[in-house]
């Protein structure tokens, strides 16, 4: 069994607490349709990308 998909993804710690879909709008704004994001919590998130 693998884990593939770790290799597609990012974990960061924000610089301010900002809800899920704050990031997920300023990724669209940019172009960057093929993300997703998901809370680990606190100021972490996990970067999906595909």
């Amino acid at each position: 069994m693998t884990n593939g998909w770790l290799l597609c993804s990012v974990v960061a710690k924000l610089h301010k607490l900002m809800t899920i879909t704050e990031i997920e709008r300023g990724f669209l704004s940019l172009g960057g349709d093929n993300i997703q994001v998901r809370a680990m919590g606190g100021r972490s998130v996990l970067f999906f990308f595909f």
